[in-house]
């Protein structure tokens, strides 16, 4: 009887650690120049910390009721967390540091790293190209597409007064898209009023190759700092127009005669054929290149030979001469 008490007490631990660890659940759902948000998910930690080496950035207590993780998660409570950022990172933090973002309990004694919910293996390198990026304690949203076929949504810089604020279109099939923010609004933000710049774009205006790819917006051209966005933003056929799209296939053509060639059936085909078309397109310009650099390195070789010869003449008369 001893024998099978100890075995039981044994499983018991195991199976009373496994499911303390299952409640230590936490993540990083945001990462924006101004906040970092997210929520953890166990009795034992109190608050959520931002630390770069041995600094402190920022911290948040454990108090925001999330109803959406209570729901999925079969919890109760309050688990969510919002870590302000700065404007400026202390001079003394260096960027080689390591950074993280850890909930802690009420003495420090446990901790748990936290990660990104999507893609948690970038966490550290989201995280770096957001703290130590020119953008720190910018805002902004973006709200998606509207029933019209608008991308909409809002940026703010503090001290930015009357300016226009430049923003950018990101998609694996495009180059960026700029987008200006010029249109003033007044939104709250730590709880007073100031004036933010919203945007809206019409879906008609971005290139053909977007449609059926995701899309997000950036503060940077380089697609780095991201705006915040609830959900995954996919580009569907239905947002559009029929006749755009027709008539900018044919027109994206650079080649008058691959315009000519292709007019008639470009424009009496369907539209599902478009990537085809701009495949064509692609192909063209890729044999235009090729043309270009074959052609300067013939001519380079032509220059070469003609030196080597001129050199060889040169040397052998003043051989002759001597």
């Amino acid at each position: 009887m001893k024998g099978i008490s100890r075995i039981y007490k044994i499983f018991k631990n195991f199976f009373s650690r496994r499911f303390i660890s299952s409640k230590r659940l936490g993540c990083i759902e945001i990462i924006s120049p101004k906040y970092i948000s997210g929520w953890v998910i166990s009795n034992k930690f109190s608050d959520v910390r931002l630390l770069i080496g041995n600094y402190l950035v920022a911290s948040s207590n454990i108090t925001i009721k999330r109803e959406d993780v209570n729901n999925i998660l079969k919890t109760s409570g309050h688990n969510g967390y919002l870590l302000e950022l700065p404007l400026k990172l202390n001079q003394k933090i260096n960027s080689r540091e390591k950074i993280k973002i850890v909930a802690i309990n009420g003495d420090g004694s446990e901790n748990l790293i936290l990660n990104l919910l999507q893609k948690p293996k970038t966490t550290e390198k989201r995280l770096r190209e957001v703290l130590f990026s020119n953008y720190l304690g910018w805002d902004g949203c973006f709200n998606g597409i509207s029933e019209d076929r608008f991308l909409t949504g809002w940026v703010y810089r503090k001290g930015n007064g009357d300016k226009d604020i430049e923003i950018w279109l990101q998609s694996e099939n495009i180059k960026p898209v700029p987008i200006m923010c010029n249109t003033p609004i007044n939104i709250v933000i730590d709880n007073k009023y100031v004036t933010a710049y919203s945007f809206k774009k019409k879906v008609d205006e971005l290139p053909i190759k977007v449609e059926g790819s995701e899309i997000f917006l950036t503060f940077d051209y380089e697609g780095k700092v991201l705006l915040p966005q609830q959900n995954n933003i996919l580009i569907k056929k239905k947002y559009f127009n029929e006749n755009l799209l027709k008539t900018e296939v044919v027109d994206s053509f650079t080649s008058d005669k691959l315009a000519v060639d292709f007019k008639l059936k470009s424009i009496n085909s369907s539209i599902d054929l478009k990537h085809k078309w701009l495949a064509l397109e692609d192909i063209q310009k890729d044999l235009s290149k090729l043309e270009d650099i074959i052609s300067k390195s013939s001519i380079n070789y032509k220059r070469k030979n003609r030196t080597i010869k001129f050199i060889g003449k040169f040397v052998s008369n003043l051989i002759r001469t001597r």
